[in-house]
């Protein structure tokens, strides 16, 4: 996680690596299932446009400090709205 952008890498047998830049995200969300609430876990996900109805972006999984990752990364969004705004 860089303060414009954040980089990921996806994949079991063939890895794709991607980045988003920050300017670019529709919203961040925070989800916790079922099971996950039970083990204190979290996801974080990062929307970004996509063509057609379908949500398009990344899910981070199954995280310890879901709470911490949430909240920075939508500090990291805001701010870079702000300075694409300015």
């Amino acid at each position: 996680i860089y303060r414009d952008r954040i980089e990921y890498r996806e994949g079991f047998m063939n890895e794709n690596y991607s980045q988003i830049d920050f300017d670019k995200v529709i919203e961040v969300h925070l989800r916790k299932g079922f099971i996950q609430k039970r083990v204190n876990l979290g996801t974080v996900f990062i929307e970004i446009p996509a063509s057609g109805k379908a949500r398009n972006g990344i899910n981070l999984r199954d995280l310890t400090n879901y709470e911490e990752v949430y909240t920075l990364l939508k500090k990291l969004v805001n701010e870079q709205k702000m300075r694409k705004r300015v």
